[in-house]
């Protein structure tokens, strides 16, 4: 078994602000699959947190890395 540490990287835990990494490329995830009660709010705290993050825990499904496309997809 192996440990890797990570050292100063930004590991956000967001619950259901992200479903899964899937719905940054399919928005319909969180928007209608999942519901959320403010979409306009919703995507503003997700771009918000894809602009620092460097590691993102969501609320479903398993961590995933914030690449450079994610971060320059932010409007």
């Amino acid at each position: 078994m192996m440990l890797q540490l990570y050292v100063n990287y930004k590991f956000l835990f967001v619950g259901d602000l992200f479903e899964r990494e899937e719905d940054i490329t399919n928005p319909t995830l969180w928007q209608h699959v999942a519901g959320s009660d403010d979409p306009h709010k919703q995507q503003q705290n997700r771009n918000m947190i894809l602009k620092i993050a460097d590691w993102i825990v969501p609320g479903h499904g398993p961590m995933f890395k914030v690449t450079e496309e994610m971060k320059n997809g932010v409007k």
